[in-house]
């Protein structure tokens, strides 16, 4: 134990610079190390399992408000000229609208509340495991090593590690999932403008790729 955390404190000792500045750690470029978060997600199955049934069903409902204001749209030619039915078809057709909002924000709510949760569980345990494992490390490699860097690791870094499993995570699966849908549908609906659409598609997200990787 004692000669490992020696060989870790020459390597650190060799890659910090004179003078106690700070250290600028290379941006990472895998995303293999988030594997390391999975024993901890599979502690909480019961809540992502239920973030995740409340994610799908707000980004459904709202892909179905489209449908309605279309159903809304066709509502003159279903009435034939006659006005009465006309308000009738459209009235029906925005509270259906608006009750789909409703739901849609009460859905979103639920799921922010049980994505947030989760966040905060995962780094509750981050948390706890690695403060167990400093109160493990010898007396020699807390003397050469800086307080700051262990106060980094247990608020900055598991905070970073906080907002992308509480917020970032669920915003990027519900967005690929309203995408997915919306493509899907407007496939349906015209599958010559859907393909259109496709084939402009990486023209868009490449640059966005490349600003991102720079």
């Amino acid at each position: 134990m004692a000669d490992t955390d020696s060989s870790l404190v020459d390597d650190r000792r060799a890659t910090q610079p004179e003078g106690g500045e700070a250290i600028h750690r290379p941006k990472a470029k895998s995303l293999k190390p988030l594997a390391l978060l999975l024993p901890y997600v599979a502690r909480h199955w019961v809540t992502v399992t239920v973030a995740l049934i409340f994610l799908v069903a707000a980004a459904a409902v709202s892909l179905a408000i489209p449908l309605l204001l279309g159903s809304a749209a066709d509502a003159g030619s279903a009435a034939q000229g006659n006005a009465e039915e006309l308000l009738s078809l459209v009235d029906r057709a925005f509270l259906w609208v608006a009750l789909a909002a409703i739901l849609s924000g009460v859905l979103g709510a639920v799921r922010f509340y049980f994505v947030s949760r989760f966040g905060e569980r995962i780094a509750a345990d981050l948390r706890k495991d690695l403060y167990a494992h400093l109160l493990k490390l010898s007396p020699r490699y807390h003397s050469q090593m800086r307080s700051g860097e262990a106060v980094s690791r247990l608020t900055a870094d598991i905070t970073l590690i906080e907002t992308f499993l509480g917020s970032s995570a669920s915003l990027a699966t519900r967005t690929l999932l309203t995408t997915i849908g919306a493509l899907t549908m407007m496939l349906v609906v015209n599958w010559k403008l859907g393909l259109t659409l496709l084939a402009m598609l990486p023209i868009a997200v490449l640059p966005v790729m490349a600003i991102g990787r720079v």
